[in-house]
This record gives C-alpha cells, structure tokens and sequence, in this order.
C-alpha cells in the first residue's frame, strides 16, 4: 500500500512538470495583448483627442478652479498629448516607434 502512494505521489509530480512545460506563456498574455492593440490603435488616438478638447475646454473656462484643478487638467493634457502623439505620427509622417 505504501509503494502505491509513493507511485501516485511520483506520478503526481511528474504530471505537474508536463504541464508547466507548456507553451511558455502565461494565461493573462493574451488578454493583455488584446487590449493593447485595442488602446494602440484607432481607439487611442480618439481618447487623444477627447481628452484635449476635455482638458483644453475645463482650462479655457475654468472659473472657479483651484490650483489642483488646474494642475490636473494640465496633467490631464500632457497624458492626452502622449497617448494622441503615436498614432498620429504614424498616420501623418509614417514613423513608427516605441509604445507608451
């Protein structure tokens, strides 16, 4: 009874191995990459855009608006700028580059 359990602990670990030794990749990749492509494309040059105008306009009419406010809105354009600067250099001029 003893040399059965030993061999089931045996096989056990040997059927661990076999399945770790799969693909290589990890199970949240794909979705990731999914969302990527998504956010990279078409979709990110759209946020881009809409949140400049967001930003531009809550700076162009702040009123009342503290100095938090503004800094955030400001933050607001720069990560606006970054995200809309890859994808429109790629349609305007045909550079490629990094991601942000």
């Amino acid at each position: 009874m003893r040399i059965l359990i030993q061999m089931a602990i045996l096989m056990a670990v040997c059927a661990i191995e076999v399945f770790a030794a799969g693909t290589g990749r990890l199970p949240w990749e794909g979705p990731l990459k999914i969302i990527t492509d998504s956010l990279t494309g078409p979709v990110a040059f759209g946020m881009g855009i809409a949140g400049i105008g967001a930003s531009g306009g809550t700076l162009l009419f702040h009123g009342d608006l503290g100095e938090f406010g503004k800094r955030g809105c400001l933050a607001g354009v720069a990560c606006s700028t970054l995200v809309l600067a890859s994808p429109f250099l790629t349609n305007v001029f045909g550079v490629t580059g990094a991601l942000i």
